[in-house]
């Protein structure tokens, strides 16, 4: 929790320094690079770090280790290439693109290597490599900003922190390496038949917001994408911060309630704390957007106040459907989760095609609101028709 504290501030504290420095242009470039590498990474990605922490310690010693290791060799190299042909067709092609398909691969194996570390149980020395890596990446970024780097830096620091990552954890034998071998159909098909339960939710919740990142990216200019960009990301800040209490520690808070009905009070219990801090959050965001936002990330991002104020629901209803979400897979109501996630897709695109109040992502940004407050109140009512759930 301190470390994802850390790394929250840090990156605020980078990210208003960098978009003094590179605007809003920049910002909306890169965003939209990230966002077609990150959606291609979603897409294939069979989360194996689920499957390999869950395995046991006898499957990984045989079998199973080799082929989660070639496995996930695999679809990092694959997603690799689709994410290079897309950015190509996309007009995006150029040496920093080519360094951020680099620096997002790297990252998305170190993620899913790590999960063979991760089973020891040793977190406090992984939040100290992770903590220090966000730390040095925004640093390095920042005095490569003050240095002129421009928009190179936002791609640099991407691939320092992965770089720092896969060297750091390598160096202290976090890292687990195999041979690799060939995958055959029938070892493929199980692989998918393992994954298909997690990696469903895992694309409809990654998929979520490099989706409306792309969209704004198609409805407006460069600059208005990364009004979208730095407003979505500071909506999402108190959720960053609230995410250990909220989804790690709450699921096994869950799981020592006896009760069904304990389970349920501690859950409304949570609801109410986290819900009456994200709206008095959403109330100072909306009242104080325009005086902050000029005056912190400069003049350039005055544009990205309305569409600030528009994300509102973000602030308030994205930790709450997290509550409810972690709570539905502890008792095992998946399923609702799944229901949850179509509302709030197509909640997106019923208010997507409203007349734009302002600006195309003015509206982007209230359909992205309604479609966690729908996501919340479907999962909060199909959750409470069912007392035993």
């Amino acid at each position: 929790m301190a470390g994802t504290a850390v790394q929250a501030v840090a990156g605020l504290v980078a990210s208003i320094v960098l978009a003094r420095l590179v605007g809003p242009e920049g910002f909306g470039r890169f965003a939209v690079a990230l966002a077609t590498v990150g959606l291609t990474l979603n897409i294939l990605s069979l989360r194996l770090s689920i499957l390999i922490t869950r395995a046991t310690t006898q499957e990984l010693a045989g079998h199973h280790g080799s082929l989660y290791f070639t496995a996930l060799f695999t679809e990092t190299l694959l997603a690799g290439c689709v994410s290079l042909v897309w950015l190509s067709l996309s007009g995006l092609w150029d040496i920093w693109t080519l360094l951020l398909v680099l620096s997002q691969c790297l990252a998305h194996w170190v993620g899913c290597n790590k999960a063979f570390y991760e089973r020891a149980m040793a977190y406090a020395q992984l939040a100290m490599v992770e903590t220090a890596a966000v730390l040095g990446g925004n640093a390095a970024a920042v005095f490569l900003a003050l240095g002129g780097a421009g928009e190179a830096a936002l791609y640099l620091r991407e691939l320092i922190i992965g770089g720092f990552l896969f060297v750091t954890l390598g160096t202290c034998g976090a890292l687990t390496f195999r041979p690799l071998r060939r995958i055959s159909i029938a070892e493929l098909s199980l692989l998918v038949r393992e994954a298909r339960s997690v990696w469903l939710d895992g694309v409809l919740e990654g998929g979520f917001q490099r989706l409306t990142t792309l969209a704004a990216s198609l409805v407006s200019t460069d600059r208005e994408t990364g009004y979208f960009f730095m407003a979505q990301s500071l909506a999402m800040r108190p959720h960053q911060l609230l995410a250990p209490l909220t989804t790690r520690v709450a699921s096994n808070w869950y799981r020592t309630m006896p009760t069904g009905e304990e389970r349920r009070r501690g859950r409304d219990q949570l609801l109410l704390l986290t819900g009456g801090l994200l709206v008095l959050c959403a109330v100072l965001m909306i009242w104080l957007a325009d005086p902050l936002v000029p005056a912190v990330l400069g003049t350039q991002w005055q544009g990205a106040v309305p569409v600030l104020r528009a994300m509102a629901g973000i602030v308030v209803f994205l930790t709450l459907f997290e509550v409810l979400r972690i709570y539905a897979f502890v008792v095992r109501r998946e399923r609702y989760v799944l229901m949850a996630r179509i509302a709030q897709y197509t909640a997106l695109a019923g208010f997507a095609v409203l007349p734009a109040a302002t600006s195309g992502v003015v509206t982007l940004g209230i359909a992205v609101s309604a479609a966690f407050t729908v996501a919340f109140f479907v999962l909060w009512f199909t959750m409470n028709r069912h007392p035993r759930a």
